[in-house]
Formats: structure tokens, C-alpha cells, sequence
């Protein structure tokens, strides 16, 4: 039986604010929406983004960026995007399926191949001034993505309350004297120990926002 204990009034108070922003935006990213509006003053034309997790959002950065590479797994969502962003040049969509049967190609427990994850090992140290974790296997793309990134750039991690202790009030958020439960993520924790971030969350989704040491 699907739960609904999480419909409390309060999230329902903010499942009404994000449709209304919704319906404002309709083709801003599926972002907290803090994360959006800072989103727009920050990034600029001649930024490179690398996006894991095609969707809505590809197309809403390739309008703002000089280029967007954007990596994902499922073949009905990515001809989806694909269709979508067809008449954008700065595009570049990657398409790497897996079935879930050969465990030796695939991530443990993430349902995405290796080859999603080292789709990375492309790229040389520095290519990007962002990168968009918002697919599978994020903590195994999240350490892949620090020395991609240029000094100065930013890490943008969708959910992060549901994997990182945080005062997001969220369903399902881990509270801040929470523990990180997954050895990968808490090996990607511990990379960036030092660099500042800041979390957004708007009662429904929280996105934490990394920048690089310049």
C-alpha cells in the first residue's frame, strides 16, 4: 500500500507553493526553488556545464550557458530531451543503458552501468565550471566530478537531504545529528571538507550548492 504519511499540512502548504511556482516557471529545473533563483544570477554564457540526469533542466541551462553535456540512462527519458533540445547546438546528450543483469558492468545497487559513472574519465581536470548531479550512482559521480570541475565552480547535488544529515524539513530528510549511512557518499563528504556550500530547500526538494576553492 503507497504511504501518505508524509502529506502532512505542512507539506502540503509547500506542495502548493512549488505548483504555483511551477506554473510561474514552467521550465525551470526540478530544483528547490532558492537553488533555481540563484541558478539565474550565477551562471553565465560562456560557462561548460556536465549534467548527469537529462531532463527538464537541460534544456533550461543550455538557454543560459555557451555548452551542456548531459549524461543519462533511461532511452525513453533521453529521446524524450533529445526531441526537446534537437534545435540547440550546445547540447551534447550521452546516452549509457544498462539492463540490471551483468553485475560486473554495473554500479552496486545504483541500476546504472559503470560506463554511466566513467563517462567522467572523457573529460580532462578543469573542463567545467558546473556540474549537475542529478541522476543515479550520485555519490560515485560526485567524487568522479570534484577535479573536473574549474577552480571557482560549482557542484550542484539535487536531494541532498535524503542522503546527508541537514536541517532541510523534508520527507524522508536525514536530521542534522543524523549519520551518512553509504560509505560512498561519506567518502565523498569527506573530499570536500573545507568547501563552502550552502543547501536550499523549499519544504519539497533541497539542493546543496558546492563551490570550489579558487
Amino acid at each position: 500500500m503507497k504511504t501518505v504519511s508524509h502529506w502532512t499540512p505542512r507539506y502540503l502548504y509547500h506542495r502548493v507553493g512549488r505548483y504555483c511556482f511551477e506554473k510561474r516557471h514552467p521550465h525551470a529545473p526540478n530544483l528547490a526553488i532558492g537553488a533555481t533563483q540563484f541558478l539565474e544570477g550565477w551562471l553565465k554564457k560562456t560557462d561548460v556545464i556536465l549534467e548527469y540526469g537529462s531532463g527538464r533542466s537541460t534544456g533550461w541551462f543550455a538557454q543560459r550557458v555557451h555548452k551542456i553535456i548531459s549524461i543519462e540512462n533511461n532511452p525513453l527519458w533521453y529521446e524524450k530531451v533529445r526531441v526537446e533540445t534537437a534545435t540547440r547546438v550546445n547540447v551534447e546528450l550521452c546516452l549509457f543503458e544498462s539492463d540490471g543483469k551483468d553485475k560486473e558492468r554495473d554500479v552496486p545497487g545504483c541500476g546504472v552501468s559503470w560506463g554511466y559513472v566513467n563517462k567522467t574519465e572523457d573529460f580532462p581536470p578543469g573542463t567545467f565550471d558546473c556540474i549537475f548531479n542529478d541522476g543515479w550512482a550520485r555519490a560515485y559521480v560526485g567524487i568522479r566530478a570534484l577535479s573536473l570541475l574549474k577552480r571557482g565552480g560549482i557542484l550542484i547535488w539535487d536531494d541532498w537531504a535524503w542522503s546527508f544529515p541537514s536541517s532541510a524539513r523534508i520527507p524522508i530528510a536525514i536530521p542534522p545529528d543524523g549519520v551518512i549511512k553509504d560509505k560512498t557518499s561519506s567518502e565523498f563528504f569527506a573530499l570536500v571538507k573545507g568547501w563552502r556550500y550552502i543547501v536550499f530547500e523549499d519544504g519539497v526538494h533541497s539542493t546543496a550548492i558546492f563551490f570550489k576553492p579558487a
